[in-house]
């Protein structure tokens, strides 16, 4: 009701599930609401274990049973999930044979179905990924540290490198995509950290700086970043300044940003994250 009552608690892990759950996602297009998250089965245990995933069609009123995208012996490390319309993509660190690297699972029918796994950049794990209309984007750190874009045009049956070494030196926190341009937020490696806007208008092969968002001069750390983005042109950026969560916000697709404002009343934050819609 837009207020501050909330429905009742509904339990997605099945209760059999004797593994730990970590790292809940979710990803919203409509009234269809994706869930994922990773079941750590260290002693092999379980049939029902790694990156897993249930999905609601009615708003979040009822959840489909939980199902399992790929196996913890198979994921390594933490799934990442997006949607766009009735794709679904959840990539993450795999291995399969001799291959250890970026995967991605995806879905053409708003997580009804899934179709095989795909291994996409050997010796690299996803950081994110993030989707619009038939487009999507994985970003990845290769196993020496560098950075780069994986985009796909085609709702992801065919994917490239846009770029094999985007940021070195800077640390990746946030990825969003607009009609027009893909946004970026990074922090600078510590002791002096702050945080850094960046966009595409091709797809990532090439990046422009729009503007250090945290301010330089004020000797705080700044760490977290998040974007998110109303529809039309306003983007939102918040993240941690030594405890405070503050906010900065761009009325013109990152061209330029307004002040900063506090967000949290008080100095003992840790993590944030911002969504807006018209």
């Amino acid at each position: 009701d837009c207020g501050i009552s909330w429905g009742p608690l509904l339990q997605l892990t099945p209760p059999t599930d004797q593994v730990p759950s970590h790292l809940p996602q979710i990803a919203v297009a409509g009234d269809t609401i994706h869930v994922l998250w990773y079941d750590q089965d260290f002693f092999g245990t379980e049939t029902n274990d790694g990156a897993r995933y249930c999905h609601s069609y009615d708003g979040g009123f009822t959840f489909s049973l939980a199902v399992t995208i790929s196996s913890f012996d198979t994921v390594l490390n933490q799934p990442f999930i997006t949607s766009s319309g009735a794709n679904v993509y959840i990539t993450f660190l795999g291995v399969v044979d001799t291959f250890t690297g970026t995967m991605v699972v995806r879905s053409t029918d708003a997580g009804s179905t899934w179709l095989p796994p795909q291994r996409l950049f050997n010796q690299s794990s996803p950081l994110a990924v993030e989707a619009i209309s038939s487009t999507a984007y994985v970003f990845y750190k290769d196993f020496v540290q560098r950075t780069g874009i994986l985009a796909s045009t085609d709702a992801g049956a065919t994917w490239t490198v846009k770029n094999p070494n985007i940021f070195s030196g800077l640390v990746f926190n946030s990825m969003f995509a607009t009609p027009t341009r893909l946004h970026s937020v990074f922090a600078t490696l510590p002791p002096n950290q702050d945080i850094y806007a960046y966009f595409s208008t091709n797809s990532g092969t090439s990046w422009i700086y729009s503007e250090t968002l945290s301010k330089e001069s004020d000797l705080a750390n700044s760490a977290n970043g998040r974007l998110g983005f109303s529809g039309e042109s306003e983007l939102y950026a918040t993240w941690n300044d030594t405890g405070s969560i503050v906010m900065r916000r761009s009325k013109n697709n990152g061209g330029s940003w307004l002040p900063e404002v506090k967000i949290s009343g008080s100095n003992d934050a840790v993590y944030a994250d911002v969504t807006a819609s018209q």
